[in-house]
């Protein structure tokens, strides 16, 4: 029918943020997002509205801190979760099995800023206060250092290619790891600040 279906606080739904960081879906339909305010597990098929909404906070769930700033689905269904936030010193990675409920702390050896899932379920991380990323191959983890201080909007393409955004005030632009090097596509004469890569 080409009619939206908006959810909102408005409308009375426990939205528990203004600030919606990443989408994930399960197979079965549910709608994952992070938030300030944390985890969100969203069924809108649910028949029970009791079921409808949930959300994992440090109260009720492994979680550090408040702030779920990204999130990724794996091929298992495994969500592997960016426990971080600006303000804080410290973040963290877990990974939640949706089908079980079990929650993995991951220690990457870094302090993870974003988490993205790419080819064959590797898995990638932005780090604070250091650039570059690192890579999770199904054993271990590999940094892949860059210049910029952070980077954020982690996607891997089907060429095996990682793009991300540059973090900084002054916009860093738009950088891409080949397996082996660097690329960054800077804006000439002023800043560029990318907010979001698709494919």
């Amino acid at each position: 029918t080409g009619a939206w279906k908006v959810w909102s606080t408005v409308h009375g739904n426990p939205i528990p943020s203004l600030y919606l960081k990443g989408l994930a879906f399960d197979n079965d339909g549910t709608v994952w997002f992070g938030s300030e305010g944390g985890l969100t597990r969203f069924r809108p098929n649910a028949p029970n509205p009791a079921d409808r909404w949930f959300t994992y906070t440090p109260a009720n769930s492994p979680l550090i801190l408040s702030e779920v700033r990204a999130i990724a689905m794996d091929s298992q269904g495994n969500l592997w979760i960016s426990n971080a936030s600006l303000n804080y010193a410290f973040s963290y990675l877990f990974k939640l099995n949706t089908a079980t409920g079990q929650w993995t702390s991951i220690n990457t050896g870094q302090q993870p800023m974003e988490v993205a899932v790419g080819n064959n379920d590797h898995v990638f991380i932005s780090m604070k206060n250091i650039g570059g990323i690192a890579e999770f191959n199904g054993t271990s983890w590999i940094l892949h250092a860059a210049d910029p201080r952070e980077l954020t909007n982690l996607m891997q393409d089907a060429q095996g290619n990682v793009w991300a955004a540059g973090s900084g005030i002054s916009g860093d632009g738009l950088w891409k790891w080949n397996g082996s090097r660097w690329q960054n596509w800077p804006q000439i004469g002023g800043t560029i600040t990318v907010t979001g890569i698709g494919k």
